[in-house]
């Protein structure tokens, strides 16, 4: 007796139950049934009023921002301002002959515009169709931290001689498949070698690289037999060729470093005319032989090989274009070699003829006894006579051979003579001498006289540069334009139009 009174009383004193005995026996209220079964839907699919137009994206606005207000600035020499009365209907004036123009021409932008959103938003839903598919794919177990594979940015030069290596080794690696090395080996197939140095390196006005070679050579040589035939030639300099005018002050000092590393005078003209190197360079080249350069000098060979072409006349632009596509490496040629040896034996390219090996072997530093006619003459010990470019061919062709007979590429360890393959070695290779003698040092305000006169066979007369060489960086910022303001006038022009009462103090 004395629980159930206790817990009637515990009931009775209970605010929240109290609270929800009210909510019960309270009547439904007529607002709220309604909202829930109607009003909420109603006010989810009520049509909202459009807000106010953006006035930036008008015809009118983009025609004032891209047109309207430098024509207003080149006819009446001021600003517009947009809270003189005057300013607002001289722009109307400029804007109504265009306006129908510039209508249409914001109606298809916007047409382009929502394609290209429609684009972006199929694009979206076929995404999210495919998230079950990406779900089930296995997850990839790799730690956080796991190095992804990344290429670093490259110009486009760069990009250009990575391309042409690549496809240089797979042009290598072609011919090398229809040798067997049991009865024709690639020992027998006859190279030749490009080496420049340049007078000077410079950017043109079309963003191209350009170079001006100083000395060009080329070594005609095999495994078997070494080398059988070298040329080297020094050219002239005329910078009116290169420049359009005399050296410029920005690139006299490059050009003066250049000369004095090979020994060359800067006040004499000292070689070659630019276009008469190139013939003797189609002379000397054969189409049956491999062209090849070291990979360090690709970018200089290809456009030494482009301005002599130029100078030569239009036609032999393409000439140079069929050279330069054949064209491979030095590095390349050890590395297809190599490849060739191991896939003949079944067996795998040994590490020590990866590319950043083989490329630091071409970089090791070697002297060479032998350099071309004009070096010949400087004393053992002067350093033009390792930077002529016939020297270079021979580092080049020494770095081959003792690499191919480290490897034995092409069977070369049983070919291998000393008196023959040794860079260097009197009556190891025949020198061409009759064609490395140099013209007569002639005074360069004679020759800037007497050079547009020139008429032999193949010379430039009539033929343009397509490029002019360009400074990269001004030597100082571009000057602003100043306005000159006529005072006198404006002031006797506004004294014409002012009305001034007598009574005022500077009145007359």
């Amino acid at each position: 007796m004395n629980t159930f009174v206790g817990a009637s009383t515990s009931v009775q004193n209970d605010p929240m139950k109290k609270a929800k005995k009210a909510n019960k026996n309270k009547k439904p209220n007529s607002y709220r049934c309604w909202f829930l079964a109607v009003g909420r839907n109603e006010f989810r699919h009520r049509k909202v009023k459009k807000t106010k137009k953006n006035k930036n994206s008008s015809p009118y606005w983009y025609w004032f921002l891209e047109v309207g207000r430098k024509e207003f600035y080149r006819r009446y020499g001021r600003d517009y301002n947009h809270d003189c009365e005057d300013d607002r209907a001289l722009i109307t004036e400029l804007w109504d002959p265009v306006k129908e123009a510039w209508d249409k021409n914001m109606l298809k932008r916007k047409e382009d515009l929502k394609g290209i959103i429609r684009e972006f938003y199929s694009f979206g839903e076929n995404e999210r169709a495919n998230q079950s598919f990406i779900k089930r794919r296995p997850t990839d177990h790799r730690p956080p931290s796991f190095p992804l594979p990344n290429r670093p940015c490259e110009s486009i030069e760069q990009y250009d001689v990575r391309a042409r290596r690549e496809n240089g080794r797979l042009d290598l690696l072609d011919r090398l498949k229809f040798l067997d090395a049991q009865k024709a080996e690639f020992s027998s197939v006859v190279l030749q070698l490009i080496s420049v140095f340049p007078y000077t390196t410079a950017f043109s006005s079309i963003g191209d690289f350009c170079v001006y070679p100083a000395e060009i050579s080329v070594t005609h040589f095999t495994l078997a037999n070494g080398a059988s035939a070298s040329w080297s030639k020094l050219i002239s300099f005329h910078p009116d060729m290169f420049y359009g005018s005399p050296v410029p002050p920005w690139d006299q000092n490059n050009v003066a470093r250049n000369a004095a590393a090979l020994d060359i005078p800067t006040k004499e003209v000292v070689g070659v005319a630019p276009h008469e190197v190139w013939r003797m360079l189609r002379e000397r080249h054969s189409p049956r032989a491999i062209t090849i350069c070291d990979a360090n000098q690709l970018l200089l060979v290809d456009r030494s090989l482009f301005f002599l072409a130029c100078t030569a006349g239009e036609t032999e632009v393409a000439v140079y274009r069929e050279w330069i596509s054949s064209m491979v490496t030095a590095q390349d040629l050890v590395l297809a070699l190599a490849k060739h040896k191991a896939d003949t034996e079944r067996s795998s390219v040994p590490e020590k003829f990866t590319y950043e090996e083989v490329d630091r072997e071409f970089k090791r530093l070697r002297e060479t006894t032998r350099c071309c006619t004009y070096h010949t003459n400087r004393p053992p010990d002067h350093d033009s006579r390792q930077k002529c470019a016939l020297a270079k061919n021979d580092v080049i062709i020494d770095t081959i051979y003792s690499l191919c007979c480290t490897g034995d590429l092409a069977n070369f360890r049983s070919l291998y003579n000393p008196e023959v393959h040794s860079v260097g070695i009197e009556g190891g290779i025949q020198e061409d001498v009759a064609d490395q003698d140099i013209t007569n040092a002639t005074n360069l305000a004679d020759f800037d006289e007497t050079s547009s006169e020139e008429d032999s066979d193949g010379s430039p007369k009539g033929f343009v540069m397509e490029y002019r060489v360009v400074k990269t960086v001004p030597d100082s910022p571009p000057e602003k334009e100043k306005t000159a303001v006529d005072l006198a006038a404006a002031i006797s022009r506004l004294l014409r139009e002012s009305t001034l009462d007598c009574d005022h103090p500077f009145s007359v």
